[in-house]
């Protein structure tokens, strides 16, 4: 998509909501607040706020408080289940894990509470731990943010230029330390990586195919060509498959 508008999950998934989903017969989308659409945004520089009355736009530099905490805690349980499913499937080892210091403090605290305790289950208490430990943080250090700011309404905490949410500074330096090992360990591991790499193939593939046949994509996707454009419609359409759907599609190309 790149000089066709670009692609980004998060505005793609601000659009299945307002443009994609079909429920109803005299709108595009679904019938949902303004504050909800603001949290979808949650990565954009800059945001905006329709007035439901005037249909006005203001701009801000931050999202509301609860996109803010939206995006936190959509961080805490990304990382927290994919540590999770590499101990599981033996990407990510114990012995190494003890050199990272956020999981040393929560596996001590197991071992305090629990000696008894060994294997999938001690692992999966560590990352309970881990995610109470996180949410805590967040809680607390938000809170005394928001006290700081002397913030008093919604529209006080768009106009910080520093979101309120988030990790205390401690907190958010341990966090890097895990996040720089999950990636070197991780995500760019083989087994992990080339599989990526491979699904990134046949996105490729399909969308060259359908960019030549448009007529081969099913239901009423081709209809918004003319509107939104070839690439476009041919993006949202691919945006929207599993990955099965997508190894049946590159396999008809």
């Amino acid at each position: 998509m790149k000089g066709a508008g670009g692609f980004d999950h998060n505005r793609q998934s601000l659009r299945v909501v307002e443009v994609l989903e079909s429920k109803y017969p005299d709108m595009p989308g679904l019938n949902l607040t303004s504050e909800v659409r603001e949290g979808l945004r949650k990565h954009e520089e800059e945001f905006v706020r329709i007035d439901p009355q005037s249909g006005t736009e203001t701009r801000y530099p931050s999202p509301s408080l609860e996109a803010q905490i939206a995006d936190v805690a959509d961080e805490i349980a990304y990382y927290s289940h994919d540590l999770d499913d590499g101990l599981d499937y033996g990407l990510l080892q114990e012995a190494d894990l003890d050199n990272i210091e956020l999981w040393r403090q929560c596996a001590q605290q197991v071992k305090q509470e629990h000696p008894d305790f060994d294997g999938r289950g001690f692992r999966r208490q560590v990352i309970r731990n881990l995610i109470d430990l996180e949410v805590e943080n967040v809680v607390e250090a938000t809170t005394t943010r928001i006290v700081d700011a002397g913030v008093q309404s919604a529209d006080d905490v768009r106009t910080c230029m520093k979101p309120l949410a988030g990790y205390s500074d401690d907190l958010r330096q341990a966090n890097g330390q895990l996040r720089k090992y999950l990636y070197q360990n991780l995500y760019y591991h083989p087994t992990v990586a080339e599989p990526n790499m491979h699904g990134g193939e046949l996105i490729e593939k399909v969308f060259k195919w359908l960019i030549k046949h448009p007529e081969k994509m099913s239901g009423t996707s081709a209809t918004r060509i003319e509107s939104e454009g070839l690439e476009r419609t041919v993006c949202d359409y691919i945006s929207g498959m599993t990955d099965r759907f997508l190894i049946s599609e590159a396999g008809r190309c």
